[in-house]
């Protein structure tokens, strides 16, 4: 009986490093795979910022700009703010509507992300009201989501619903 119980617990400790190098293995593929990732986003941003430093002022570099906001929003919030801001302004020079529309829409999609739903809304809002006037009815209908994802998050369920 003592060798069997001694075979039981040698299984055991083996099976225990097995699994143990096996989670080892499995943590460091996910840590080169995250390291990996970094890098590639901070190359896509470097050259997103290249780009943007040579650009003329017209609605190619309010798309960069809005590029790279996208690129911050889960790294460094006040620079996706920055960045989506700076769009906007230079979108609101150009009269680029297009530009507009998806700065306003972006900061109402990272104010949200960051809880601020009072900010969400006013930039939902001028969303909408451009939507409207310029007749972007497929705008409108991802607008209307986000605004119910919105009040659903914010509990408030009957400004979801209406």
């Amino acid at each position: 009986m003592p060798a069997c119980l001694k075979c039981i617990k040698l299984l055991i400790s083996l099976i225990k490093n097995y699994m143990l190098t096996r989670i080892t293995a499995l943590i460091l593929m996910l840590c080169f795979s995250h390291a990996r990732l970094q890098a590639q986003q901070n190359k896509r941003i470097d050259s997103l910022k290249n780009k943007i430093a040579t650009a003329l002022p017209d609605t190619n570099k309010v798309n960069l700009l809005v590029d790279l906001a996208l690129q911050y929003v889960n790294i460094d919030s006040a620079k996706a703010i920055q960045n989506i801001t700076n769009a906007l302004k230079l979108s609101n020079q150009l009269k680029y509507v297009d530009g507009q529309i998806d700065a306003y829409n972006n900061l109402g999609i990272f104010y949200m992300t960051f809880y601020n739903m009072e900010k969400a809304l006013s930039n939902y809002n001028e969303v909408e009201i451009l939507a409207k006037k310029y007749i972007k009815e497929g705008i409108l209908t991802s607008l209307y989501s986000n605004m119910g994802n919105l009040y659903s998050d914010w509990n408030k369920s009957a400004e979801a619903i209406a």
